[in-house]
This record gives C-alpha cells, sequence and structure tokens, in this order.
C-alpha cells in the first residue's frame, strides 16, 4: 500500500513499499491533499502492475499518458512508467537514413535500371 505523506513545509510525497522490499518515493510538491489521494491510487495501481508483470488497466494507462513531463519522469525513475522517448524530426531522420536500408529484390532491379537507364546503356560514361 502507498501512502501520503505531509512535509512540514507543506509539501507531500507518496512513500509505499516496492518489490524488492525497499521504501520508495516520489516527491509531488505542494499539492491539496485530495490531488495526492487521487496520485497515490494511480501509484498504487503501477506498483501492482509492476510486482506482477501484469499491465496496468486502460485508465491508469491514460493517466500516465497525460502526466505533465515532471511527474513522468519521477515515475520513470523509480521504474513504475518507462521514461518517454524525446527526439524531434531531424534526429528521426538522420537516424532513418544511417540504418541499413531494407530493399526488396524488386526495388534493387528498379534502382539498377535507373542507373543504368531505360534502354541498358549506363548514365555518365556516355563516348
Amino acid at each position: 500500500m502507498a501512502s501520503v505523506v505531509s512535509d512540514p513545509n507543506g509539501r507531500r510525497r507518496i512513500q509505499w513499499t516496492g518489490a524488492n522490499g525497499k521504501r520508495q518515493q516520489i516527491r509531488l510538491g505542494q499539492l491539496d491533499k485530495r490531488t495526492a489521494e487521487r496520485v497515490r491510487f494511480r501509484v498504487e495501481s503501477l506498483v501492482s502492475a509492476v510486482a506482477t508483470g501484469i499491465e496496468p488497466d486502460d485508465e491508469t494507462r491514460r493517466w500516465v499518458d497525460g502526466l505533465a513531463d515532471q511527474l513522468h519522469e519521477r515515475l520513470a525513475s523509480v521504474g513504475l512508467v518507462q521514461p518517454r522517448q524525446h527526439g524531434d524530426l531531424k534526429a528521426f531522420f538522420n537516424e532513418f537514413v544511417a540504418s541499413p536500408a531494407q530493399v526488396t529484390q524488386g526495388q534493387q532491379q528498379r534502382q539498377h535500371r535507373h542507373q543504368e537507364g531505360e534502354a541498358g546503356i549506363p548514365r555518365g560514361g556516355g563516348a
């Protein structure tokens, strides 16, 4: 079971005992008690999912998908969710271009015909 801990400075955190028997926690910052309890409920669901190896329910999954990056990173740091993949289009394109292409036989034939020209005469090498 997870529990909400209220610190003297008004900040809240959620603590639970992980599958390894160690106490874990995430800090929530200054939240009202009701919101902290809702987060606790979701954290309990995630802890159970990790402990049993079963995927979390759809509602919890949607909750995780809608989280702000900061809380999501905190959950990922304790192993309750997978870290989000941040990347831009340029990095994706560069990785795609650098990866070995899987070309089908038909694509190789078309590429070969294109390089030799339609009449079978090599391009750029004429006399």
